[in-house]
């Protein structure tokens, strides 16, 4: 199996658009990316948004929450491959979290990821799986379907 891994960070820019409300800053990133909902997850306060683009590419986006504002960030690139990224997410005052989102066969109802040290099993809808917290580790991980 195939895996990269990344680093992603929340850019508080100031000149982000705002929303009064989450549901309002998902239409917008939505809309803004032309892309369609996949998966959304929710950790730490945080929510994120699995999306899917018009060339059935795949990318994570997070919601921030700051007072009563939400705004829509997009973390990771675009990715193609039925595999998955490992990226480390910095969720602000120094909480960072490893993540791991991933593409697999549709029919697959969860999936097995397992290196030499960890193994999880997730669910998998449509055909996605994210994975919060995954610990730290210099190994790949190996994924298994399971139908």
């Amino acid at each position: 199996m195939f895996g990269i891994t990344a680093c992603g960070q929340s850019s508080n820019d100031v000149d982000a658009i705002q929303f009064s409300s989450l549901s309002e800053a998902t239409d917008y990133g939505l809309k803004s990316e032309k892309a369609n909902l996949l998966l959304s997850k929710e950790f730490k306060n945080k929510h994120y948004r699995l999306i899917e683009n018009h060339e059935k590419l795949f990318a994570l986006a997070v919601i921030n929450k700051s007072g009563n504002s939400y705004v829509w960030n997009r973390e990771t690139t675009y990715l193609s491959t039925p595999s998955y990224i490992m990226f480390l997410y910095n969720q602000g005052l120094e909480d960072e979290v490893n993540i791991i989102i991933g593409k697999t066969d549709k029919k697959a109802k969860k999936v097995i990821l397992d290196n030499k040290l960890d193994a999880i099993e997730l669910d998998v809808y449509n055909g996605y799986y994210i994975w919060f917290n995954v610990p730290k580790s210099n190994y790949a991980y190996n994924v298994e379907v399971v139908e």
